[in-house]
């Protein structure tokens, strides 16, 4: 069993490190949530229980499992024990999954059984210069684009030292060595934690990833998103989309800059672009999201519910839309229609009309300017649609 969509955060065990002082640490952790996975762990015993239909894994206090992550197991003589696995429970020295099938023998043998955080997949290293903090990615989907991303994470002449708290993010129509690619479009993320509390997200499939970190003077999160949309275009081969933030002025992030992205608010479409527009001539062309009202989770209802004392999220699509035309939607990417801080980092698995399917809440801004204001976006853990159109 694989699982398309895996979500990854700072505090999951044995997480990628996002530093403050030093450039590089961005392209790890890329590397490590799309390509290798974390967090190796051996496996003292798995003993599958018949009654529950789980398998408890004992892998001995402080592993950092955590429930809804998707983990990986290698080692087992029986295949059920075997490959990706969702974690469905916890204890501070177990955790447990359900497995596709029964296994045949229980307790699990093999000579060496081990755990880890299971990378997305999909992703593979096109190219990687360690020594100047840069990589090439590139999807193995027979179905994505052939657009490499290409990640420098070394910050801009202006940013801090070699703090690198800033990465240099492209989509690269062709690409042949770091010397040698033709870039369509080329944006700033956020790429450390400095000044702020160390807290990301990334969430990604085989196609499209997002990237949420907290960072800059005021503390506040921002969503930043590279890869393919689910296409409207017949023989659309060009919808690979990314948006960036403002590097500010000397790279210090203080409260008079705007290093924020802005990506919850509908209709905006500062720094954003997609490879090419509808036309498919060259170029990139900028592009907003439409859904309801001016923001994902914009208050449209009050919380709770008073009707149900219930939580709502809107199972629409959003739209990417450029020129005023349709383009698309975005992967995975749904609405909540409130904003409530309790949510923040929580997968809930019981919201109305999504029953039984796990949907992730993480907040971010509104706004540029860190007068904004953080609100939920929302991602489906299950799958994303496949492209419509290509």
């Amino acid at each position: 069993m694989t699982f398309p969509v895996k979500h990854f955060t700072h505090d999951m065990g044995g997480a990628p490190v996002l530093g403050d002082t030093a450039a590089g640490d961005f392209i790890g952790l890329l590397k490590a949530c799309l390509v290798t996975g974390f967090n190796v762990t051996p496996i003292g015993t798995m003993t599958y229980d018949g009654g529950t239909g789980e398998v408890t894994v004992d892998v001995g206090t402080g592993h950092g499992f955590k429930k809804w992550q998707v983990i990986a197991i290698t080692g087992a003589d029986q295949a059920a024990y075997n490959g990706e696995h969702r974690v469905t429970a916890t204890t501070d020295s177990t955790f447990a999954f359900v497995p596709p099938y029964a296994p045949a023998t229980s307790p699990a043998t093999g000579t060496t059984l081990e755990a880890k955080a299971a990378p997305v997949g999909g992703w593979t290293i096109e190219a990687e210069d360690a020594t100047n903090h840069k990589i090439a990615l590139r999807r193995s989907a027979p179905d994505a684009t052939d657009h490499v991303l290409l990640v420098e994470n070394t910050g801009y002449s202006g940013d801090s030292g070699v703090n690198g708290n800033f990465a240099n993010v492209r989509i690269c129509e062709s690409f042949t060595d770091f010397a040698t690619f033709d870039a369509v479009a080329s944006y700033w993320w956020a790429a450390s934690h400095r000044y702020a509390t160390p807290e990301w997200l990334l969430v990604a499939d085989g196609h499209l990833l997002y990237w949420i970190p907290r960072y800059a003077t005021p503390g506040k999160r921002a969503a930043f998103v590279w890869g393919d949309i689910e296409t409207v275009r017949p023989g659309d081969a060009a919808h690979c989309l990314v948006n960036g933030c403002d590097k500010g002025g000397a790279g210090e992030w203080d409260a008079n800059d705007s290093p924020y992205t802005g990506f919850t608010t509908i209709g905006s479409s500062d720094f954003r672009g997609i490879a090419r527009g509808y036309q498919q001539l060259p170029g990139e062309q900028p592009w907003e999201i439409y859904a309801i009202g001016d923001y994902l989770g914009g208050d449209k209802l009050a919380y709770p519910n008073p009707a149900t004392n219930g939580f709502y999220v809107a199972t629409g699509k959003v739209m990417v839309v450029e020129q005023a035309s349709l383009r698309g939607f975005m992967p995975g990417l749904l609405q909540p229609l409130q904003t409530s801080s309790v949510y923040h980092g929580a997968v809930v698995d019981n919201l109305p009309d999504l029953e039984g399917v796990p949907v992730l809440f993480w907040l971010a801004m509104d706004s540029r300017s860190n007068a904004g204001t953080e609100r939920l976006m929302a991602w489906r853990l299950d799958e994303w649609a496949p492209e419509v159109g290509a």
